[in-house]
């Protein structure tokens, strides 16, 4: 899809090319997303910590609509040489490999990114991941290729300016 580069008919970007582009407007987005969701609340009291549960329940599950898409796609690619012909297996090994993953190593990249980079408090926390959440929605839906790595980084940037 095209949405920022209109497709001419005499120029044409290479996909290499294409793909930094929107790698580095979806880190735009969520930096900027960041901030102004961070101002649109600043008043605001409300019970962070439980809505930072719930952010980052929508984190997950938009992380693994990204990168997730991206390991089932070479499963898939793969599968075929198996003789199954169920796609069951392949997206319950995908949740398996992300849930280990995170379980695993998220611990230490939250204390990094959440206390090594930027201070974190509750609420700069939760607008961190409704926003890279909602930047990964979009192009998730629009099928934009994305690092959710950067457009978290970027996102906490943002929350923690």
């Amino acid at each position: 899809m095209r949405l920022f580069i209109p497709k001419s008919k005499t120029a044409s970007l290479t996909p290499v090319l294409e793909i930094l582009l929107y790698m580095i407007l979806s880190c735009l987005v969520s930096f900027c997303l960041s901030c102004v969701v961070y101002l649109m609340l600043k008043g605001a009291h409300l019970p962070w910590k439980r809505l930072q549960i719930a952010s980052c329940a929508l984190s997950s599950a938009m992380h693994g609509a990204q990168d997730g898409q991206k390991l089932l796609a070479l499963l898939i690619f793969l599968y075929p040489m198996q003789g199954l012909q169920s796609l069951a297996f392949p997206a319950l090994a995908v949740g398996a490999v992300l849930f280990l993953g995170t379980l695993l190593g998220g611990g230490r990249i939250v204390k990094t990114m959440g206390e090594g980079i930027v201070a974190l408090k509750e609420k700069s926390a939760f607008v961190s991941e409704v926003s890279s959440s909602a930047c990964l929605i979009f192009c998730s839906v629009l099928g934009l290729p994305v690092s959710t790595s950067n457009i978290k980084a970027c996102s906490v940037a943002g929350a923690g300016l």
